[in-house]
């Protein structure tokens, strides 16, 4: 099985920082401005490695593939949009983490091409995907997307699972009382 993990990081990166963590590459592919891409995100192991990026906001991961319906279905009835204002109120980092394999890995490109909101992407590699269902899931191979996580600023678990996204009133409402 596969997950996609698509992490989708906010706007608290400074520029110098940005150039040495991200990317806007993918040369075959036109991709907004608000597409990036986590630098050399193939060699990230392991969740404190994607994390150790972002000190001091709180981050929001979320776990999907473009070979998972419901996680394409957030993405289409524009849940993610709508999240934003809230994201950014809070400066929360949203990052998206795929799961899809080498083998669907032209899929993710074409489909997070033509996401409308700032977000940063990765698909993760088998050691940072045994990873991530090893901290959420307690197994490898054991997993199930799409699936949100949250972590405060110190990046300390809140929460392995979160609302689903469609249900934005519940996910900000939790996401407020967690990190008070």
């Amino acid at each position: 099985m596969l997950i996609l993990i698509l992490l989708c990081l906010d706007y608290g990166i400074t520029k110098a920082n940005q150039k040495s963590y991200f990317e806007k590459p993918i040369s075959e592919k036109q991709f907004t401005d608000s597409i990036i891409l986590i630098k050399d995100y193939q060699k990230i192991n392991n969740l404190n490695e994607l994390l150790e990026k972002f000190k001091g906001r709180p981050v929001m991961i979320d776990l999907w593939a473009t070979w998972c319906p419901p996680c394409i279905k957030a993405f289409n009835e524009k849940s993610y949009a709508h999240l934003l204002p809230f994201i950014d109120k809070n400066n929360i980092v949203l990052i998206f983490i795929s799961f899809d394999s080498n083998e669907t890995s032209t899929d993710w490109k074409n489909f997070i091409q033509n996401l409308d909101f700032k977000s940063y992407h990765l698909r993760c590699n088998q050691n940072l995907k045994d990873n991530l269902t090893e901290i959420i899931w307690g197994g490898k191979n054991v997993y199930s997307i799409p699936n949100a996580m949250l972590f405060d600023s110190n990046h300390k678990i809140m929460a392995k699972t979160l609302p689903s996204v469609e249900d934005i009133i519940k996910l900000e409402d939790t996401i407020t009382e967690l990190l008070k």
